[in-house]
């Protein structure tokens, strides 16, 4: 696991499931504590999203260093982390937004 490093970077490794858990814990208290910086707050535009992220991801997916990525934990926290955000992470190319939201 990774403790060192922090699971909300794009950087964090998953290699397991605690690795997923600790992503899950950390968006969990982020939102918690800065609901303000979510682009998708709520449970439907953040699922909504994540949606968007996996439907839109390149095939092969690459990771920051070009590296192929086929592990599909990575690409499950890789779409988490872009639908918090509203970034497209390494993935896809632009901003992820849920798909409910209004215009």
């Amino acid at each position: 696991m990774n403790r060192k490093s922090d699971p909300l970077s794009m950087k964090f490794e998953v290699w397991d499931a605690p690795d997923l858990v600790a992503i899950v814990q950390a968006l969990r208290l982020d939102l918690a504590e800065q609901p303000e910086g979510w682009t998708n707050g709520t449970l439907d535009d953040f699922f909504g999203a994540m949606q968007v992220w996996l439907e839109a991801f390149p095939q092969p997916y690459l990771d920051g260093d070009g590296t192929v990525v086929d592990d599909m934990a990575r690409i499950l926290a890789d779409s988490m982390l872009a639908a918090r955000s509203g970034s497209a992470g390494t993935g896809s190319g632009g901003q992820v937004r849920s798909t409910t939201k209004g215009a």
